[in-house]
């Protein structure tokens, strides 16, 4: 097992020391749309993710990079050094095998170590990575699905961690496909290779030749899209949106850099906001990243990220507002659990939905019977498309739906749309498109080269543009009553939740004649 050495390890700073100073730009363009950008200009930013693990590698090798809670419930840990050996190992297989551009990697299972050591393998050797959603692989109704990812990726390697269990989806694979298991050999399909066995590569100076060769602008990972806005989009993300948005990041939360995150968690990595987001939020910058396997879904599918979190004390925490909900159970009632979880923590960071004021309530009680005082609870804006975060609430004084303000280097525009105000935004976070996919991402810029969120947003006070943004919902997640009135069912769900507390936790909300 690995062992932290060097800075790693939160202080819990007073809020005031934690964020960097809001500050806001506002300028009008040709058409009277008013665009938004941060006092900050971005800083300059690494060339590629691969990067990140080479700097930990060189200055802080045996800080644990990676840990993952096996079966049995022991933690199994990378050091940065192990991590690069394993990434330069496995990239050599890669290159060998003829992976490319062309021929990229799709990773069907769950996030391990394993999978974590391939993905960074790829990036740092110009292939693209795949992480389609297990559901499809695993749900025979779901397989449509999936034929239709891999028919659009056209992968040359995938991964599953189990032969057996994913042996369906195995069956749909062409045939020059490279079958790569984790464990139980796929019994149709006899040329699979297990994992241990890309390890076993000698990486040669065909790897570095590749790093240098990385072209920042192509795509590095290919991420299909929810499905929560319509069908699911392969979205190009590339080197220049993930390394700029994790810099951007880091000048608003320059406490991620005096003291390099430990972060547990459990969120998937087919999710931007998992694989991308939080993962590269440590490893940008040196941190200590745990995937704990739990899901807040229910009570026992919880437990495997109460284990993680009784072990590990984590100095940046990232939740859906679910599962703050039943963190915050657990912790009224277990005290060591309390005690564990707050006494590093510098952050809370929620995302996916508005946070019920009643809940903000409580882990703020919770915090201050800890600690005598508050952590900042903060949260932000993206989607796939912008790799994922293009604005960000960084600062104390927050409430549930603030959105914050744009990023550095990044733009928002606010563009009237019958009575509401559309989010559109530029940066070098914004995808180039959808993979092989022309028309579609024709359709998601405007004739300005400004990408549609759809989203609507307004100004949380139109005299002070610094205190950010609050998100009001999809442009066309609204609908009519009888009477004629619009029901802006965002606003109207958050209104009752917070009202009906502590009886609800969410509301669903039936639309038009339903």
């Amino acid at each position: 097992m690995a062992r932290n050495s060097g800075a790693a390890g939160g202080t819990g700073a007073a809020p005031d020391a934690v964020f960097a100073k809001p500050a806001v730009r506002t300028a009008r363009d040709a058409d009277g749309c008013l665009l938004i950008r941060h006092g900050l200009d971005l800083e300059p930013y690494d060339r590629q993710v691969g990067d990140w693990v080479r700097r930990g590698a060189l200055r802080f090798p045996q800080r644990v990079a990676l840990g993952e809670w096996d079966t049995g419930g022991q933690l199994q840990t990378l050091d940065y050094a192990q991590l690069k050996d394993r990434c330069d190992r496995v990239a050599q297989f890669l290159l060998d095998a003829g992976l490319s551009q062309e021929r990229p990697i799709a990773i069907l299972s769950e996030k391990s170590l394993s999978s974590a050591v391939l993905t960074l393998a790829g990036l740092q050797c110009g292939i693209p990575v795949c992480p389609i959603s297990p559901a499809y692989a695993l749900r025979a109704e779901a397989r449509g699905r999936l034929l239709a990812c891999i028919q659009k990726v056209s992968p040359g390697l995938v991964l599953v961690d189990d032969g057996i269990a994913f042996a369906a989806a195995i069956a749909l694979l062409p045939a020059d496909v490279c079958v790569v298991y984790e464990k139980n050999p796929p019994s149709n399909r006899l040329d699979a290779v297990p994992f241990s066995d890309l390890l076993l590569a000698v990486a040669g100076p065909q790897v570095d030749t590749a790093f240098e060769a990385v072209d920042v602008d192509a795509p590095a990972k290919i991420l299909f899209t929810s499905g929560s806005t319509g069908e699911p989009k392969a979205a190009i993300n590339t080197h220049r949106m993930m390394c700029s948005n994790t810099r951007a990041q880091t000048q608003l939360f320059p406490f991620l850099q005096a003291h390099p995150p430990v972060v547990v968690d459990w969120q998937p990595w087919h999710h931007c906001g998992g694989g991308s987001h939080n993962f590269h939020t440590v490893l940008g910058n040196g941190g200590s990243y745990y995937m704990d396997h739990g899901k807040p879904t229910t009570e026992d599918a919880f437990m495997p990220t109460l284990h993680a979190l009784r072990q590990v004390s984590p100095t940046l925490h990232f939740n859906v507002p679910l599962g703050y909900d039943r963190l915050a159970l657990q912790m009224a009632r277990d005290a060591a659990l309390r005690k564990k979880f707050f006494a590093r923590l510098d952050c809370l960071v929620y995302s996916g939905a508005a946070m019920p004021t009643s809940l903000w309530d409580e882990l703020e009680r919770l915090c201050e019977s800890e600690r005598g005082a508050r952590v900042p609870m903060v949260s932000s804006y993206g989607m796939t498309e912008m790799a994922p975060l293009h604005t960000s609430l960084h600062w104390h004084e927050g409430r549930p739906g603030m959105i914050g303000l744009p990023i550095p280097g990044s733009t928002v525009k606010l563009v009237p749309v019958d009575d509401k105000l559309e989010l559109r935004a530029k940066g070098p976070n914004i995808t180039p498109g959808y993979f092989r996919s022309p028309a579609l991402t024709a359709e998601v810029f405007d004739a300005q080269g400004w990408y549609k969120s759809g989203d609507a947003v307004r100004l949380v006070d139109p005299q002070r543009p610094e205190l950010g943004l609050q998100l009001e919902g999809r442009l066309t997640d609204q609908f009519k009553l009888q009477s004629g009135t619009w029901v802006r069912v965002g606003d109207l769900r958050t209104a009752v939740v917070s009202a009906s507390a502590p009886l609800l936790a969410d509301v669903l909300i039936a639309g038009e004649g339903r």
